[in-house]
């Protein structure tokens, strides 16, 4: 797969699925694989992948995948969607990745990336 890493030069927003509103659950939904110290997924997660999140362009979209993972997964129930921005000079890069539409890769600590969450939407 190929893809255009992008540094933001102007403000960008995206919005994250997550497992609920409270602070610590929101930091962990937007910690990377890498950073969890989950194992990569061989056949599906190649190193940048694995350093990511993945992301969607508008909340529609993302409340979308909220509800098929609800219904297909054996995760737990993905019952809110941060809404958060990646604001410059920040030390964050993104990519348009995947085959689904509006679908990103962003690339940055979890730290930051929760604290630029503007709000959890149910």
């Amino acid at each position: 797969m190929q893809y255009t890493v992008l540094v933001p030069d102007r403000p960008e927003t995206f919005y994250r699925v997550v497992e609920g509103d409270d602070p610590e659950t929101i930091h962990r939904s937007f910690m990377s694989n890498h950073e969890a110290g989950k194992r990569r997924r061989r056949r599906r997660e190649d190193a940048a992948d694995h350093r990511g999140i993945s992301v969607r362009e508008t909340l529609d979209q993302a409340l979308s995948l909220a509800a098929f993972l609800n219904t297909v997964s054996g995760r737990p129930p993905s019952t809110h969607v941060a809404e958060f921005m990646l604001d410059p000079p920040e030390r964050y890069a993104f990519a348009k990745t995947g085959t689904t539409d509006g679908h990103y890769t962003v690339w940055g600590e979890a730290d930051e990336l929760s604290g630029s969450s503007l709000v959890a939407i149910r």
